[in-house]
């Protein structure tokens, strides 16, 4: 028997199997005959509600009592549905190929503003080894990885390390987040990252307490700058009714 008649075999079991179980959009969950995770109408949608986002001021990171150690945060969704639901995919329900087409999009997006000069590098944001065993990979290196693949630079993957067994920002308060990461991260092979500018890569960013601890690591290893990148902010309560007071006040003002 062949490797041609081997092969043809594999291209029609293949066939079937698609019949049977056809490839579906991992959003509007209808047949999906593209080569992406994403139907054509749902890709349009994710591209038209992108909304480039730089942080960089305090007052963006106002739940932050310490300095501030990365230069700016850059984040390209709000937390609308469809970039929750894709995130919330990646993350737990073992999207792999979803993370690095999520990464390609941020690098298409992001390709002009990034500005790369050669000295960059990309580092993402670390899993403790017992989370990495658990989910067995790191979203964010998938992220970086297809991020790497538009804009062409190095990743870093053993660089930055979490030390320190943190649990899950996603029910803590602002206050418990800067808590929970004080001294998680520790560089190895600083020369690798001395006087270069890094981009932090992770899913999303909050308060910023994440990129915050990991920045000061970095940076007290000899990073030159260092700018996050992140695909959505959600909100803390307190902001969103920061928000509609701001927008109460301007139509009492009008």
């Amino acid at each position: 028997m062949g490797k041609p008649f081997l092969k043809n075999i594999k291209i029609l079991l293949s066939y079937g199997y698609d019949f049977i179980f056809p490839p579906l959009c991992f959003v509007c969950e209808k047949r999906n005959d593209q080569a992406f995770p994403l139907c054509k109408n749902c890709l349009s949608q994710l591209i038209a509600s992108s909304e480039v986002t730089v942080h960089k001021n305090q007052s963006d990171f106002y739940h932050l009592a310490d300095t501030l150690f990365f230069d700016q945060v850059i984040t390209l969704w709000p937390y609308i549905k469809i970039i929750e639901s894709l995130i919330h995919q990646m993350k737990y329900n073992d999207r792999k190929k979803l993370g690095i087409f999520l990464g390609r999009i941020a690098g298409k997006l992001l390709h002009q503003q990034l500005k790369i000069t050669g000295r960059e590098v990309i580092i993402p944001v670390p899993l403790h080894k017992t989370r990495y065993r658990e989910r067995g990979y790191n979203q964010s290196t998938l992220l970086a990885r297809g991020l790497s693949e538009y804009i062409q630079l190095s990743i870093y993957e053993d660089t930055l390390f979490r030390i320190k067994p943190t649990k899950s920002q996603t029910t803590l308060s602002a206050e418990q987040r800067c808590s929970n990461l004080k001294n998680a991260f520790a560089v190895l092979h600083p020369e690798k990252i001395h006087h270069k500018k890094v981009f932090l890569v992770d899913d999303v960013s909050t308060t910023g307490a994440t990129f915050n601890s990991c920045s000061f690591t970095l940076q007290q290893a000899g990073a030159a700058e260092i700018i996050g990148l992140a695909l959505a902010r959600p909100e803390f309560e307190d902001q969103r009714q920061n928000t509609k007071y701001k927008i109460q006040k301007i139509k009492d003002e009008g």
